[in-house]
């Protein structure tokens, strides 16, 4: 069989490397050859983390989530003998009392046995389901990415300067429970010409096609991204920018356009848990671009002072034939600001990082500062070349001070 290799946003490179961004405690590698051996593309994307995905339990269908053919299928295929027995047995979410309120309303005896029942009879069933009130589904079943994991992910794929995520709280949507993850990455080495880069999930598996008509991509249109920083022309389609936007829905039933499984299916509810954590996000980068743009104006400003005023101080002093004044208590009275400036080198040989803070104190006062930083999980991650002190504080929130 002869083929061709393809690369681009739909290749098998794209493909490993989307999968390493949600499987942050996988080391995944790429190695293709042609017929004459010659490497023609090649990946290495090593786990970022130690720490693997929880362990989910199963769980029985929920009532508002069943369709009639499923229903029919169940009771054919039901062991039981009564039906009130069927019902908390075969569903989650279905009590004793909530069993019989759907018999009683769908008039159906209760004793009576499952294979029995008819199709008029299973309708009425499963109209009874929407008109009683049943338990929420248990949310054990989900396997979200978690924040922290998701920012490696994205950072061991994409070289970005900033990195917000946001993980909603579980909900329910037609008895099905489902999460939305969102993780935005911004600057670096992303290009600012096109759109932003657009990585969809279902349940950690990469979304490559069908990105117009899929759910996750059309809650992010819904937002107007401009009021966040970004390039959105018209408010309409994809935003333009140097960003990287990722969305991940993790349920036990995603609903898809077709059975390709290649872009999530229209859902009122799942699309608007999209649109509040893409606003979320949304707000992270505006408070960066803010901060950011204060930090380069206080600089710049800083810059200006010291140039002018030295000229003006000894030109005066020429004039008034006195010596230059101190000028440290001016300049401090005009700038008035405190603003700190981070780098960050990562030696991949030695993998050691380097964090150098720089604190410029534009105020009459000194102050005193403590520096708080996210600390790795791993066991093995130690504080070294840290010749000012400091020291490492387990914490649960993964601070260290």
């Amino acid at each position: 069989m002869k083929g061709k290799y393809q690369k681009g946003k739909q290749s098998v490179h794209q493909y490993l490397r989307m999968t390493s961004i949600v499987n942050p405690h996988a080391s995944i590698s790429l190695m293709v050859r042609d017929r004459d051996g010659n490497i023609i593309d090649q990946g290495n994307w090593p786990r970022t983390t130690e720490r693997l995905p929880r362990v989910v339990s199963e769980i029985k269908p929920h009532p508002h989530g069943i369709h009639l053919g499923t229903l029919q299928r169940m009771l054919r295929e039901s062991s039981e003998r009564k039906m009130t027995s069927f019902l908390r047995h075969n569903f989650s979410g279905v009590s004793m009392r909530a069993a019989r309120e759907i018999l009683v309303k769908a008039k159906v005896d209760e004793g009576r046995e499952p294979k029995r029942i008819k199709a008029d009879d299973a309708q009425e069933i499963l109209n009874s389901f929407q008109n009683v009130k049943l338990l929420s589904p248990p949310m054990d079943c989900l396997s979200p990415i978690d924040d922290l994991l998701i920012k490696k992910g994205l950072s061991k794929a994409i070289d970005s300067r900033f990195a917000s995520t946001v993980t909603r709280n579980p909900s329910v949507s037609q008895g099905n429970p489902f999460q939305i993850e969102v993780g935005l990455v911004f600057g670096g080495d992303l290009s600012a010409d096109g759109p932003i880069e657009v990585l969809r999930f279902a349940n950690r598996v990469p979304l490559m096609y069908q990105q117009g008509g899929c759910l996750l991509t059309k809650a992010l249109e819904s937002v107007d991204w401009k009021r966040y920083g970004l390039d959105h022309p018209g408010g309409r389609g994809v935003p333009k920018g140097p960003a990287a936007l990722l969305i991940h829905l993790a349920s036990t039933n995603v609903q898809f356009t077709s059975e390709a499984k290649e872009a999530v299916a229209e859902n009122e509810e799942v699309h608007e848990e999209i649109r509040k954590a893409l606003l979320e996000v949304g707000r992270g980068l505006k408070n960066h671009l803010k901060k950011s743009s204060q930090r380069k104006k206080a600089k710049e400003k800083f810059e200006l002072v010291n140039i002018i005023l030295p000229e003006i101080a000894k030109k005066s002093s020429e004039i008034l034939a006195r010596p230059e004044p101190d000028l440290a208590p001016v300049i401090t009275q005009i700038m008035n600001a405190v603003f700190c400036e981070e780098i960050l080198d990562w030696d991949k040989e030695q993998k050691i990082a380097t964090c150098s803070i720089k604190i410029y104190n534009y105020t009459a006062r000194a102050r005193a500062y403590t520096i708080l930083a996210k600390w790795p999980e791993n066991e093995d991650t130690a504080m070294v070349n840290n010749n000012r002190g400091g020291r490492k504080k387990q914490r649960e929130s993964g601070l260290g001070g």
